[in-house]
């Protein structure tokens, strides 16, 4: 698979942090980022192309936090990798609107939150097949969530303060489990 970027992706300016900056033909405002002619994948095109955050604007500190994680993945790796990234997001989403509709912020997750998810993940099912999902799909879920709440403390998104919980966490409960998949 060859992908290439025509164009600049964003017009983020730091300097200029508050600024509503162009995400491909959207800006980063808007709940669809539409990335065709950005972006120049042979198999992608029309909604392909497009992140949508619509499953998550019920919870617009979330939604923020999501956001800066697109662009931060789209902006050092490939497209292809942030959408498999924002698949893992859209799963915590749906797993924080069943059992904990209250969170309203990733600062919210503490270690009891954050165990509960990961211990679900096995659990999980496909929308599509109803079958348990994969456990593939299992550890790129958990590391969706794990480079938002590491990543986003760096960054200073709105994120906990404390995460020297997370890394630990994700190596007993996800990795080694897993490690033979």
């Amino acid at each position: 698979m060859v992908e290439s970027i025509k164009l600049q992706l964003f017009d983020y300016n730091p300097l200029i942090p508050q600024s509503d900056f162009r995400c491909g033909n959207s800006k980063f405002s808007d709940n669809v980022w539409d990335f065709n002619g950005f972006i120049n994948v042979e198999h992608l095109s029309g909604k392909r192309l497009m992140i949508d955050f619509e499953f998550v604007v019920d919870k617009p500190k979330m939604l923020e936090v999501i956001k800066w994680f697109m662009h931060h993945e789209l902006t050092t790796g490939k497209f292809s990798t942030a959408k498999r990234n924002l698949d893992g997001v859209v799963r915590f989403s749906k797993f924080i609107k069943e059992y904990a509709p209250e969170v309203e912020s990733f600062s919210e997750i503490d270690q009891i939150l954050l165990e509960m998810y990961f211990t679900y993940l096995p659990e999980a099912k496909s929308e599509t097949s109803g079958q348990l999902i994969s456990s593939v799909s299992i550890k790129k879920s958990a590391l969706a969530l794990k480079e938002i709440l590491l990543k986003g403390n760096i960054k200073g998104w709105d994120v906990p303060k404390d995460v020297r919980f997370v890394q630990g966490m994700y190596n007993e409960l996800i990795i080694e489990p897993f490690a033979d998949f």
